[in-house]
This record gives structure tokens, sequence and C-alpha cells, in this order.
């Protein structure tokens, strides 16, 4: 069950089997990008979206824009924006760098509120 989330700086509405393209910009406390370009610190990005409850209904590859810019970005695949995705939900970005085996988190977006809205409702 979906709920509205605490207000955020981003936020993004996505229909129901809509392929679009999210892009965040990964700031520092002051506000400043974070500037991505060294593919060893930044070598992975993934986007994780999920329920009240915790549960992930998105936790999928994402891919670096403008790297100097700090924008990560998503483009939605069909099996993201069906109809039982549907609601109110929190996500984030988390970057990761290129350590084997198992690489360690470098680097997060804000949380942003995204809602997955069927069409032609409310």
């Amino acid at each position: 069950m979906s709920q509205n989330m605490l207000g955020r700086n981003n936020s993004f509405t996505v229909f129901v089997g809509s392929l679009e393209t999210i892009t965040v910009i990964i700031q520092d406390n002051a506000g400043n990008a974070i500037d991505l370009t060294s593919t060893s610190t930044y070598n992975s990005v993934k986007l994780n979206v999920w329920t009240p409850d915790g549960t992930l209904i998105i936790n999928a590859a994402g891919s670096y824009g403008t790297r100097n810019l700090g924008q990560v970005q998503y483009t939605f695949a069909s099996g993201d924006t069906v109809s039982t995705n549907a609601g109110n939900w929190e996500g984030i970005f988390i970057c990761y760098d290129n350590s084997s085996p198992t690489p360690k988190i470098t680097q997060y977006s804000d949380i942003f509120n995204i809602t997955i809205k069927q069409v032609g409702s409310g």
C-alpha cells in the first residue's frame, strides 16, 4: 500500500507503462554538485525504490549523466512501471567504486519521492 511520503527536494511522477529517464544531481552538504569523474571511485550506480514497509520494488543499475556535474540517471524498464508498482514511494541513487570482489558505497543521492501513477488516476 502506498502513502504520502515526506516532502523531499526532488520528486518525480512516472506513469504506468512509461520508459522515461529521471536524472538527479548528487550534492555535498553545501548543495554543490559532486564531481563524479573518477571511474575508480564512481564506477557503477544503482537506483533503489521502496515501499513504506521497506520492500524494494526497483533495484536496478543506473548510469552516469554528465559526471563532472554530479548527474546520475535511470531509464525505467517496462517491468518497473507496471500497474502493480503504482503508488507513492521513495528512492535513492547509490554510487559504488570498482573494489573487487565487493564494490563499496562511495556516494549516494538525497532520498526523493517517486510516484508511479496509473494513467487517468487523480
